[in-house]
């Protein structure tokens, strides 16, 4: 990976953590989440198989009137059989909660920069649903979240897609842990792109 990329890389994941840490500032206790994740995922498509792992900071601040703004920053490298490529995906979201759902708005940014040379880029909006809630009276929660992505204007600009993801989490006072399963289908791509593997993440609330 080139210095500069690196650079570019931690820049951004940077501003958006700043920007989120800011707002948490706005209206009375709204709280901020601040985390890591991590996802090892095999990737399969009509040419073949490779395999991932990304790995990056997220954060979180609720906001007056059940409104949550959260943030993520995932980077990797992805290696095929015949290319690889270093890749960093961006995304933010804005979700109001009704108790066990919540309903949002996201965009997000992913670039590819192949070993071999050159990139290419994906961007758009996307709608996204989360749910969750406590297991009865044990410690444990069960989340779930997902996300479409319905249009691209990327260089390709067939690169949608849906994103489901499932777990459990711990909670321990601030500290919370999480393990689930991650899946994520390019339902538009003439190459059926399809990545899967378990997701972990870990996060502190202020």
């Amino acid at each position: 990976m080139k210095k500069d990329g690196i650079i570019r890389r931690a820049q951004t994941g940077g501003l958006m953590l700043l920007s989120l840490t800011s707002l948490s500032g706005f209206g009375a206790d709204p709280g901020l989440e601040l985390g890591l994740k991590v996802w090892p995922a095999d990737i399969s498509y009509s040419a073949g198989q490779g395999d991932t792992f990304m790995a990056g900071p997220f954060a979180a601040v609720e906001l007056p009137q059940a409104f949550r703004l959260s943030a993520a920053v995932l980077w990797g490298h992805e290696k095929y059989a015949a290319d690889s490529t270093d890749v960093w995906d961006v995304e933010a979201i804005l979700g109001k909660s009704f108790g066990l759902f919540t309903p949002g708005f996201g965009v997000r940014f992913w670039r590819n920069d192949y070993r071999s040379g050159g990139h290419s880029d994906e961007y758009g909006p996307f709608l996204y649903l989360g749910l969750g809630d406590a297991i009865g009276s044990w410690p444990l929660r069960w989340y779930a979240a997902a996300s479409l992505a319905f249009k691209d204007y990327g260089d390709r600009g067939d690169m949608n897609y849906y994103l489901l993801e499932a777990g459990l989490s711990l909670p321990v006072r601030s500290l919370t842990a999480s393990l689930g399963y991650r899946y994520k289908s390019y339902y538009d791509s003439r190459e059926d792109y399809e990545y899967k593997g378990p997701a972990a993440a870990l996060s502190w609330r202020f």
